[in-house]
């Protein structure tokens, strides 16, 4: 995968809330708040084998189906 800009500034926008509020506020709630940037950024980089691009979504060919 090659990263551009935007994919740069994700990353270092998402690990620098994270930082935040895994360290420099040590209360639970900004805990998992820094969890959850983690998670999403590791979302936003995972390429999901059920979303590609060759993945059939039509459920197959329905109109030959007879009723």
């Amino acid at each position: 995968m090659k990263l551009s800009l935007k994919h740069y500034v994700i990353i270092l926008g998402s690990l620098l809330a994270a930082y935040f509020h895994l360290v420099l506020f040590p209360d639970i709630g900004f805990t998992l708040n820094g969890l959850g940037y983690l998670g999403l950024l590791g979302a936003y980089f995972y390429r999901f084998p059920s979303f590609s691009s060759d993945t059939n979504w039509s459920g197959g060919d329905w109109s030959a189906t007879p009723c």
